[in-house]
């Protein structure tokens, strides 16, 4: 159980790296936490948003069905995390 705890940490720290990546493009400087909302705060828009999920699917190789290419399912990177980490 300890180690499948220590993997889904570890991915969400690459998804926050990935939007870290994102963010520097959109000169914003906002400290991302597992817990941080990407839309409320910005960090995620409609452009931003299919640039992550292309960064998500070929950097971490996760695959993003059409279901849920929803912003719930990307609400925090805790929630990618729990949908997408294996």
């Amino acid at each position: 159980m300890e180690n499948g705890i220590a993997e889904k940490n570890a991915f969400v720290a690459k998804v926050i790296g990935i939007l870290e990546h994102i963010m520097a493009h959109k000169e914003l400087d906002i400290h991302i936490e597992p817990d941080t909302p990407l839309f409320d705060s910005r960090i995620l828009d409609s452009v931003t948003f299919v640039e992550f999920i292309t960064a998500l699917e070929v950097e971490l190789d996760v695959s993003v069905p059409d279901q849920k290419m929803s912003t719930q399912f990307f609400a925090t990177p805790a929630h990618i995390g729990e949908h997408f980490g294996n």
